[in-house]
């Protein structure tokens, strides 16, 4: 008996670890988003004036990107966060990861200042960080 006890205990042991290790795994893919947001929004600005002088947009243009995409993430924010309560958190983390790349590759595409501000707020509206339930 005393086989058996020691094990289930091991056995036990190495689902613990694992589901540590997934959990783990878990937090860096979550901050590893996070981090992919601040890169996008700090290139944007840092970009400005290579974005301004392609897509053809005055200076007005560079203020605009960071209010649209600042706009859109703070008011959508809680709302964000209470969809993930109702729908489940991993659904809503993997359909804002799949809308941030679209709106990523529209904003890189865009031909006119018009489409890049309305690219840059939906990219700011699909932000794949966490979003904790209130």
């Amino acid at each position: 008996m005393t086989n058996d006890v020691a094990a289930a205990a091991a056995a036990n042991a190495g689902s613990a670890s694992l589901s540590t290790k997934v959990m783990w795994a878990i937090l860096g893919l979550v901050l590893v988003a996070d981090a992919l947001d601040m890169i996008d929004s700090t290139v944007t600005q840092i970009a400005a004036p290579t974005i301004v002088r392609d897509v053809g947009g005055g200076e007005a243009l560079t203020k605009w990107l960071g209010s649209s995409y600042a706009l859109a993430m703070g008011v959508l924010l809680v709302i964000g966060g209470r969809l993930g309560g109702s729908f489940g958190q991993r659904r809503l983390f993997l359909v804002g990861m799949a809308g941030f790349t679209v709106a990523s590759a529209v904003c890189g595409g865009s031909p006119d200042p018009t489409l890049l501000v309305v690219a840059v707020g939906y990219e700011a509206a699909r932000k794949p960080g966490p979003r904790v339930p209130p």
